[in-house]
C-alpha cells in the first residue's frame, strides 16, 4: 500500500496501528475514505475468497478497531473515516456471503474497558474477533457483540 494512504488525526499525525512480532517496523490505519484504499482491500478479499474461500469458514479483519469514532480526514476530501470503514466492513460481509453464503467475515477488537472510542463494526459484519490484545480484564466487554 501507498504511505499517503493512511489516516491522520486532527494535529495531521498518522494514526498508528498495531506493532508486535508478527510485525516490521511501524504501522499505521489506512484511510478508508479514500476510495483507492476501499477498492484496495475489496480486490483483496476477492483474491483471498478465490485462493482460499474452499478451505475456510470465513474471515476476520484484525486489528480493526484503529479507525476510531469522530476520525476524519481532510485529504482527497473532507470526509468521516469511521463511517467509510463502517461502509467497508458492511461491503466485505456481504462479498463473503454472496460467495458462500455460510461463510463469515468478523471485525476485530472493537470493546474495550478503556473507552477508546471504538465503532462496532461487529454490527454491519458477522461479529467481532475479541482477542482484545490478551489483556484479560476486557473479555467481558465483548461477550455480547462476538
Amino acid at each position: 500500500m501507498k504511505s499517503d494512504w493512511g489516516c491522520v488525526d486532527t494535529q495531521g499525525k498518522k494514526v498508528s496501528g498495531w506493532t508486535g512480532p508478527d510485525t516490521r517496523g511501524q504501522t499505521f490505519a489506512r484511510n478508508t475514505a479514500r476510495p483507492e484504499v476501499s477498492r484496495w482491500y475489496r480486490e483483496y478479499l476477492a483474491a483471498l475468497l478465490r485462493a482460499s474461500g474452499p478451505f475456510v469458514d470465513g474471515f476476520v479483519w484484525d486489528e480493526s478497531n484503529y479507525v476510531r469514532v469522530g476520525a476524519i480526514t481532510a485529504f482527497p476530501q473532507p470526509a468521516y473515516c469511521d463511517r467509510a470503514m463502517m461502509r467497508l466492513v458492511k461491503s466485505l460481509t456481504q462479498r463473503v456471503h454472496s460467495a458462500a453464503s455460510e461463510k463469515v467475515f468478523l471485525s476485530s477488537d472493537n470493546i474495550y474497558q478503556s473507552g477508546k472510542n471504538i465503532p462496532g463494526y461487529g454490527i454491519v459484519a458477522d461479529g467481532v474477533y475479541q482477542d482484545s490484545g490478551c489483556v484479560p480484564e476486557a473479555w467481558s466487554y465483548g461477550l455480547f457483540p462476538a
